[in-house]
C-alpha cells in the first residue's frame, strides 16, 4: 500500500515561521478527544436557568456544585433524586477549602444516577485534578446523552 504523503504547504517551514499574515489558531487543552471548551458549552447548556455558568475546568466544578445543578437539570422533576435537591450552602467554602458536604452531594448524585465515576476520588475533586475532573465531565456528558436517546 502507498504511504500518502502531506502536501508541502502543511509541512513547517525550515525555520518554522509561518507566512506573512497567517494567524494561529488558539489551541485549546484536549482530554480524550474533548476540548475543555466544548465540555464547558455543553455543561452551559445544561445547567437551568439562572445557574451560575461554568468558566473552567477545574476552577468551576471543585466544589460539586454545578456537577450537582446538571445533574438535576438533566433528571428533571420526576425523577427519585429530583426531590434530593442540594442547598447551595452546601458547596460554600470553609476555611478557604472546599466543603466536603458539596462534593460528597456531588458524588452521591453521580452514584445515585449511575453516571461513571470510577477512577475518581472526593481528593480529585477538592485538589482541582485537572485531568480528573474534565474525566467526570465526560462521564456526565456521555450519561447525559444516553438518557435523552433513552427518553
Amino acid at each position: 500500500m502507498p504511504v500518502p504523503t502531506i502536501p508541502e504547504q502543511y509541512l513547517p517551514s525550515a525555520q518554522g515561521a509561518r507566512p506573512a499574515g497567517e494567524a494561529t489558531a488558539p489551541v485549546l487543552q484536549q482530554t480524550s478527544g474533548t476540548t475543555n471548551a466544548a465540555l464547558l458549552q455543553w455543561v452551559n447548556a445544561n445547567l437551568p436557568p439562572g445557574a451560575e455558568k461554568a468558566t473552567s475546568i477545574p476552577g468551576s466544578f471543585i466544589s460539586g456544585k454545578l456537577i450537582c445543578r446538571v445533574i438535576e437539570h438533566i433528571v428533571g422533576p420526576d425523577s427519585v433524586t429530583a426531590s434530593q435537591t442540594v442547598s447551595d450552602s452546601q458547596f460554600e467554602p470553609v476555611q478557604g477549602e472546599p466543603n466536603l458536604e458539596g462534593i460528597f452531594s456531588a458524588f452521591d448524585k453521580c452514584i445515585d444516577e449511575n453516571v461513571d465515576i470510577n477512577g475518581i476520588s472526593i481528593n480529585d475533586m477538592r485538589s482541582g485534578d485537572a485531568e480528573r475532573i474534565t474525566t467526570l465531565l465526560e462521564n456526565l456528558r456521555k450519561w447525559g446523552e444516553q438518557r435523552r436517546l433513552a427518553a
